[in-house]
């Protein structure tokens, strides 16, 4: 209607808004359902056992396969272990073949030269023993010789085998180096090694690779052949000199040999000689060839070599 005011229209007043509480757990909960936080119990301690501490392995350092010694002269190791001694393929002392058992050595890479033994003679003196001096001084065919109270060798012979020496005069020689005389089993793995051959490089044999008779007519310098050496660098092994060993003979000693360490017959009258020299034929140059003689005789064809423990 005109003049009518509209109506009145309450305008409802605006409450504040009351937040809305979270509700925590516990609220939820009726008291006798509130969890208890339960207190860790406390466990016993563990024991810590330490750990053991493993000692260090110890690091093996293999043996050089070459040493000098004391005096400058090389020496060549041989490994311990077995090898084949003797041979079937010959009657006689090389036989049985038998398997020999070896600790490791050290043996002389040559023979004892003329200029070691002239040393040696400076420190001892040619001494008699075993009813014979070590060298016959006056021998036409020995290389050193005492001029003035000194023993010298005659010149460009200094690096030739030493000869016409006994068989006691040879270890006494070892000793004063503090080595030895090699034993049969020793020079003859030295020699062959492990695979039986016939000679210390192979099955055959000429005067490119040894001494022997029908080549030179004389010995030669000790570093000669060097294609030639043993499987263990070992020089003249075969031909050139035949080298005294430490046993004595016994013609059938292989038969009752030990299969470990032989060292020979406790008794005996002769000693043995290996390798062959350069009179000898091929036969008698042979790994396993082996021939006995007495102790206190010399010979232009004999030599040896040392042995040695190891250092």
């Amino acid at each position: 209607m005109a003049g009518c005011s509209p109506p009145n229209r309450v305008t409802p007043e605006l409450q504040p808004e009351t937040p809305a509480l979270v509700a925590s757990p516990s609220a939820l909960l009726s008291p006798t359902q509130i969890p208890t936080a339960t207190p860790l119990i406390p466990t016993d301690t563990a024991t810590i056992t330490p750990t053991a501490t493993l000692a260090p392995t110890p690091t093996i350092t293999p043996l050089p396969p070459q040493l000098i010694d004391a005096f400058g002269i090389p020496m060549v190791l041989v490994p311990a272990g077995p090898f084949v001694m003797g041979t079937e393929d010959r009657a006689g002392n090389e036989r049985p073949a038998h398997t020999v058992t070896l600790n490791s050595y050290y043996i002389d890479q040559f023979e004892a030269t003329n200029t070691a033994f002239a040393e040696f003679l400076n420190a001892k003196g040619n001494q008699m023993e075993g009813l014979a001096n070590w060298i016959e001084a006056k021998d036409v065919d020995l290389r050193v010789h005492q001029v003035d109270e000194m023993w010298q060798v005659e010149p460009g012979y200094e690096k030739y085998p030493m000869n016409e020496v006994t068989w006691y005069g040879a270890r006494a020689f070892c000793e004063w180096r503090g080595a030895r005389l090699p034993t049969e089993a020793e020079w003859e793995k030295a020699a062959r090694g492990t695979d039986e051959r016939t000679f210390p490089w192979g099955e055959k044999i000429s005067c490119e690779n040894a001494n022997y008779a029908g080549c030179v007519h004389a010995s030669v310098p000790v570093d000669s052949f060097p294609e030639s050496v043993s499987p263990y660098g070992a020089y003249n092994m075969a031909g050139n000199m035949m080298e005294w060993v430490a046993d004595w003979y016994d013609i059938e000693y292989y038969a009752n040999s030990p299969a470990e360490n032989p060292t020979g017959p406790e008794t005996g009258n002769f000693k043995v000689f290996r390798g062959g020299s350069w009179i000898n034929n091929s036969g008698n140059t042979r790994t396993t060839y082996r021939f006995p003689k007495l102790p206190v005789l010399t010979y232009t064809t004999t030599g040896f070599r040392c042995a040695s423990d190891l250092p």
